[in-house]
């Protein structure tokens, strides 16, 4: 029978390695919450409104690593082998209470935007 597992809270790192000692370990067909962080990992100050959040860089396996996406896991699934393919299947999204979005060097368009602009959302 599957079961539903959480990824524990400080289970974040900075870098897709192998190395890494799984934080959970899951059967074929189990189902796995996962918290995130955003891509700059809570630099961004959150508006009045919003509930902070404490950045990951603080917490997680590899605290000392300064940059980088903050990632969740890893999960081992037993019974799996290097090499074998797994379907994942994301089940939901949640968005958090907001976000945001930039152009400019930073943003998704990179150099090729000249109007550097920042842009906070609230999640409805």
């Amino acid at each position: 029978m599957p079961h539903h597992h959480h990824c524990p809270p400080d289970a974040f790192h900075r870098s897709w390695d192998k190395r890494l000692p799984p934080v959970l370990s899951v059967e074929l067909g189990d189902t796995v919450t996962f918290s995130t962080s955003d891509a700059l990992d809570g630099v961004m100050e959150p508006p009045d409104w919003a509930t902070p959040h404490p950045p990951t860089r603080d917490r997680g396996t590899q605290p000392t690593i300064p940059r980088g996406h903050p990632l969740s896991g890893p999960v081992a699934v037993r019974g799996a082998c290097p090499g074998d393919v797994l379907v994942v299947e994301v089940l939901e999204i949640a968005l958090a209470e907001w976000g945001w979005t930039a152009t400019g060097d930073h943003g998704v368009l990179g150099a090729t935007v000249t109007d550097h602009t920042h842009i906070q959302y609230r999640n409805c």
